[in-house]
């Protein structure tokens, strides 16, 4: 599946969910039950660090994410645990730094649920 390109990257999001021990994999098939063509997210953090794609780098965020068109979003599994795991926490930090190399400018906005 090919999405429409964003034009400009203006903000990173960084959430922090539990998926209730959900896959990426499970992921995108609960966005294709739910009617959709993939998951929202560029990015899944897993608890032991190991990142998967949701879509292209390049995507434009689901339609139902805030600044869609201008944001790359990065989904950290944090589960049931207050913090992100040690590896998370590199994973997201290696992620965050090859982005900002990539888009300077770029504004990050990290929520926890």
């Amino acid at each position: 599946m090919k999405f429409r390109t964003r034009e400009t990257t203006t903000f990173l999001y960084v959430l922090f969910r539990d998926l209730k021990g959900f896959s990426a994999e499970d992921l995108h098939k609960e966005a294709r039950r739910a009617g959709k063509l993939a998951v929202g997210f560029h990015y899944l953090v897993r608890e032991s660090g190991v990142v998967a794609l949701g879509r292209e780098a390049d995507a434009v965020a689901d339609y139902d994410m805030e600044n869609c068109d201008s944001a790359i979003y990065v989904l950290v599994d944090q589960g049931q645990r207050k913090r992100p795991t040690d590896s998370q926490r590199t994973a997201v930090k290696a992620l965050i730094v090859a982005i900002t190399e990539r888009h300077p400018e770029v504004k990050i906005i990290k929520q926890h649920q």
